[in-house]
């Protein structure tokens, strides 16, 4: 259904385009700011790609900006604290991640928190080196109707429309949530799809994650999420069909497997693909679209759309307090 043209204007309340992770955690940041924002979006929240996602805090296939980190260690101190509510989804795991060769710059992991080298009998064989670390790791379909449950309990309507142009909105404030979506939306021509394959499978007895080292084509990792495991996956760029490819679904179970062998054993709950909406960097600014309308933009995550969610949003609600200080 088409969102409905009119020149009625709405002030008050502040239309969100998208329902995914970006979506749902500013809506429920600006309502906790005392605002009034309303979710719009083609699809249920199951429906978006973040219901595909992996997903495990740390970031992936996201720009160089030097607000990335503010963004993630907020996100993360959030996710600790969702960790320790019954059914949200998120719970906190120990892991490795490790690398077939001995790599020059092992990246953020190495700095972070209560991080380690791992030991020898603790890398799977023919990897050289990896660091043990402990983060978040997301049941993302349990998550966003967590956060579908704390969007209601603020009062926040969702409405299932679909947004072809933001003038056909009443509202004069909207923030761009809507992912790849905003591609169009917006006429971002910078976004580009890296589309992700990962396969849901029982749970053998796996306790710790792992991830090898790599932004794809091929990715493997590990991610035990209660009685499933998650496999993975793909970063194909480009790429923007949706649909699950058997031979690729084969190659990610045969991957898994050799570093865990109990997986050859287990049996194939899903298989899922999600598209990430990569960009050469985060797009979260304010824009005047005209005398009527202003947006705040928040998309273009790549794969950390789960690990800078939070931060983001509370950047949004920044942008949008900011400008009621203004008028």
């Amino acid at each position: 259904m088409k969102a409905n043209t009119t020149e009625k204007r709405d002030d008050d309340t502040i239309a969100v385009v998208g329902a995914g992770i970006i979506g749902l955690t500013t809506a429920i940041r600006l309502a906790d700011a005392g605002l009034r924002p309303a979710l719009i979006a083609r699809d249920g929240v199951e429906q978006t790609t973040s219901a595909n996602a992996g997903a495990i805090w740390g970031p992936f296939l996201s720009s160089i900006d030097g607000r990335l980190d503010a963004w993630s260690y907020r996100t993360l101190e959030v996710l600790r604290e969702e960790a320790l509510i019954p059914g949200s989804g998120v719970e906190i795991v120990e892991g490795l991640v490790a690398e077939r060769e001995p790599a020059a710059d092992c990246g953020w992991v190495t700095s972070f928190p209560g991080s380690r080298p791992a030991r020898p009998d603790e890398l799977p064989p023919g990897f050289a080196e990896g660091w043990s670390y402990t983060v978040p790791i997301v049941d993302m379909p349990v998550y966003l109707r967590h956060l579908e449950r704390q969007a209601s309990e603020r009062d926040v309507p969702m409405l299932r429309e679909e947004v072809s142009d933001t003038r056909s909105l009443p509202h004069s404030r909207i923030v761009i949530a809507a992912g790849l979506g905003a591609r169009e939306l917006v006429g971002d021509s910078g976004l580009e799809a890296a589309r992700g394959q990962l396969v849901v499978v029982t749970n053998p007895g796996i306790e710790r994650f792992f991830t090898e080292g790599g932004e794809g084509p091929d990715l493997t990792y590990i991610l035990p999420q209660g009685d499933q495991v998650v496999l993975g996956g793909t970063a194909e760029w480009g790429l923007e069909t949706t649909e699950p490819v058997d031979a690729t679904s084969d190659a990610i179970l045969a991957r898994c497997a050799e570093i865990e062998p109990s997986l050859s054993e287990t049996r194939v709950l899903a298989r899922r693909v999600g598209l990430r909406p990569c960009r050469s960097s985060v797009c979260l600014e304010r824009q005047v679209r005209d005398a009527r309308q202003t947006l705040y933009m928040n998309y273009g995550h790549g794969g950390s759309g789960v690990s800078l969610s939070w931060g983001c949003a509370e950047s949004v609600v920044g942008l949008v307090l900011a400008d009621g200080m203004r008028s």
